[in-house]
């Protein structure tokens, strides 16, 4: 178990976006240098952030044409950990795209299967998109609460 003074203390100061803004400040620079030093948790916390960010970056189109589209699995799997509904069902739409819900981990192969079928896979992304920026569902207080409930596995 991991000692959790660090997290512990920006949940005493902080809520919701704010405690996970800070909790990022702590969690990326890890996951970039040594991915594999962080707990199963604290992966779910990145790979849940990361979709956002991507997400609201450029849609799900960017999200699947870049490196976290590879994770596209482990991150379903991350949502429904929290307790996520609405965000896991539609991640699970847009990777509904793919030849059997598979999304290919190999970036190569899934860009070049996204630019064979993208007015297609745009069709439905650009819906989902809109429907993930209406936020029905409060991934910040998910996460939050997923933080503090497994807080021995947070730094």
């Amino acid at each position: 178990m991991l000692k959790s003074t660090k997290v512990e203390n920006i949940l005493k100061t902080k809520e919701g976006q704010d405690a996970i803004i800070a909790i990022e400040e702590i969690l990326f620079p890890i996951y970039d240098a040594s991915p594999e030093k962080l707990s199963d948790e604290e992966r779910n916390f990145i790979l849940i952030e990361e979709l956002e960010q991507q997400v609201n970056s450029g849609g799900f189109n960017f999200f699947f044409s870049y490196s976290y589209g590879s994770f596209a699995h482990e991150t379903l799997y991350s949502l429904e950990q929290i307790g996520s509904i609405k965000f896991k069902q539609i991640l699970e739409n847009a990777m509904g795209v793919f030849n059997n819900s598979t999304v290919p981990q190999n970036e190569e192969e899934r860009f070049e299967v996204i630019e064979e079928n993208e007015e297609e896979f745009d069709e439905v992304w650009d819906l989902l998109d809109d429907e993930f920026y209406q936020y029905e569902e409060d991934i910040h207080t998910l996460l939050v609460t997923y933080v503090k409930e497994n807080i021995q596995q947070f730094r």
